[in-house]
């Protein structure tokens, strides 16, 4: 049995929406992998790491088996490519994701299409598999008090100070005061993993508190908010510290701030999580103009309305 890395572009395809719905999909297959191999599919931008660990169940298919036209994005003619592999998913990864560095650090190069993995690079594959696992997810009914989801994953690093981790979390945002101004609690969270739970005092407009560690110019501060506060009680944070958030988001759902409101806990129909279709899309020479379903605030076409940010439906 051999080891495999393919590699998928979430632009054209929605693998974990195909997964979650199918739990066996047909791959086009351009190498010898036959059945029974493992076959690890690296996702790139914008996260840029493997994320689902499948087994091959049949090979060299002269024809799609499985209809997944429904999470092909960009309208490409995958079901006449000429052969096909069935692959199981058999893991996907959400708190460890092994990135490209982490590869590339153990033997992999580029990942430009199927290659095979070598026995260090998949050593720390199973081992990521192995801590993965081990995480607890947080779901919808696990979040009891109003929070602010906030991502720092680029800019994080497990050798920070707690100065650096608090005010790395606390801004600077692209955001409405307006929409995060219920929020309680901040979580901050590397990787899909909480790092720190923070009690919110606060929020201002960018470049209003001083930080120690971190400087921005006026104008990389317009537009743009940052709350001030403080760890949060231990009742507080053990409810969700070391936990994973992957449940809670979309594969690619690349926004960084993310609200969830105990009032919404059990009414999914005012959740601003919930994707809505506009009200209205103008179509200018140059940009879409979208107006929200949510606050009627009209806004160059984003995931997200700016004012209120309700996640908007775009079909």
């Amino acid at each position: 049995m051999a080891t495999w890395i393919t590699i998928c572009n979430l632009s054209r395809y929605d693998v974990e929406g195909a997964f979650e719905t199918l739990g066996i999909i047909d791959w086009k297959q351009s190498t010898n992998i036959e059945a029974g191999d493992i076959v690890y599919i690296y996702v790139s931008n914008p996260i840029g790491g493997i994320k689902f660990k499948c087994r091959a169940n049949k090979v060299n298919l002269p024809n799609c088996q499985i209809d997944d036209s429904a999470w092909v994005m960009d309208g490409s003619p995958f079901d006449n490519y000429g052969r096909y592999m069935e692959l199981e998913l058999l893991h996907k990864f959400d708190t460890v994701v092994p990135y490209l560095a982490d590869l590339q650090s153990r033997g992999i190069e580029a990942i430009m299409g199927p290659l095979t993995v070598n026995d260090k690079a998949l050593d720390f594959l199973i081992e990521c598999e192995k801590k993965d696992s081990g995480v607890q997810k947080l779901k919808r009914e696990d979040l009891v008090d109003d929070l602010v989801v906030i991502k720092i994953n680029r800019s994080y690093s497990p050798d920070m100070s707690d100065v650096e981790l608090y005010e790395t979390t606390r801004g600077i945002w692209k955001r409405k005061i307006e929409s995060v101004s219920k929020a309680r609690f901040c979580l901050s969270v590397a990787n899909s993993r909480v790092v720190e739970v923070y009690e919110i005092e606060q929020w201002y407009s960018a470049g209003t508190i001083p930080m120690k560690t971190r400087t921005f110019s006026s104008a990389e501060c317009k537009g743009r908010i940052e709350f001030i506060g403080h760890i949060a009680e231990e009742e507080a944070r053990s409810r969700y510290i070391d936990k994973s958030i992957a449940d809670l988001y979309k594969m690619g759902e690349a926004d960084p701030v993310k609200v969830f409101l105990k009032e919404n806990l059990n009414n999914n129909v005012s959740d601003i999580n919930v994707p809505l279709k506009p009200n209205a899309i103008i179509e200018l020479a140059d940009r879409k103009i979208v107006v929200c379903p949510n606050c009627q605030n009209n806004f160059t076409a984003a995931k997200r309305c700016p004012e209120c940010g309700q996640l908007i439906l775009y079909i």
